[in-house]
């Protein structure tokens, strides 16, 4: 009788937990449906892969082009640098 009992509760629980995840993610996909669609993700790629980007390799004035864009979309996105860290991109010695 016990036993039943437990079983029943637990399957009880284990239920409403899933309907709360699957609510928590059909929010989260909402949102990222109205902030990342198609449009923004054309136009990022289109900037970034542009001629007067010069190229993005290491220690070019390309990279840091294309380090201020993305981090231009970070600030849009409302990210923060780490704790401790003053900035979001960071000079490396090359």
């Amino acid at each position: 009788m016990h036993a039943k009992l437990i079983l029943c509760l637990t399957s009880s629980l284990l239920m409403g937990a899933a309907g709360t995840l699957t609510a928590q993610n059909n929010k989260s996909d909402r949102l990222l449906d109205k902030t990342i669609t198609q449009v923004t993700t054309t136009k990022l790629l289109t900037t970034l892969s542009a001629d007067n980007m010069e190229g993005r390799k290491i220690g070019t004035p390309g990279i840091r082009k294309a380090a201020a864009v993305i981090a231009q979309q970070f600030k849009l996105a409302g990210l923060q640098p780490a704790e401790g860290i003053a900035v979001i991109t960071r000079t490396l010695p090359w």
